[in-house]
């Protein structure tokens, strides 16, 4: 993890929702849920052709700041479909995301964001896509 002012909120921020959570006391519906920093979620399904009558899907992910979600064991048959993470037997599957920015954002990060989460959305439809905006001056429970 690199040491930048918003990789430290970011993990300040993970570490501070996963002690107010207490996701092993959530009701089962909610049980087996985590917190991760920088974690891959699959935001996009292609189906390719192959030559000779052949397709086959190119799943890509895209590293999120913040998610809260299960973890699903993959089909190795499906693991190599698998572009843009080294994982080829895990996939994470999201209930909350949290993009987190320090200071302030453009109208084009937020075109971009909103396209991003449109994306996991058809995926993921119950997934909620959230952009979490922090101050890094201080400390982690006044950011917010």
């Amino acid at each position: 993890m690199k040491n930048k002012p918003e990789d430290i909120f970011c993990k300040d921020l993970a570490c501070m929702l996963e002690a107010d959570l207490h996701l092993s006391k959530m009701p089962s519906l909610l049980r087996g849920l985590q917190i991760r920093a920088h974690q891959k979620v699959l935001y996009d399904i292609t189906v390719l052709y192959g030559g000779g009558g052949d397709f086959r899907p190119k799943l890509g992910f895209l590293e999120q700041d913040i998610v809260i979600g299960k973890h699903l064991t993959v089909p190795s048959a499906l693991g190599a479909c698998f572009v843009r993470t080294s994982i080829k037997s895990e996939l994470f599957q999201p209930e909350i995301i949290i993009e987190v920015k320090c200071g302030g954002v453009s109208t084009h990060q937020l075109i971009t964001y909103s396209h991003i989460a449109a994306r996991i959305k058809s995926v993921f439809p119950r997934c909620r896509y959230y952009l979490v905006l922090g101050y890094c001056s201080v400390k982690v429970f006044e950011k917010v």
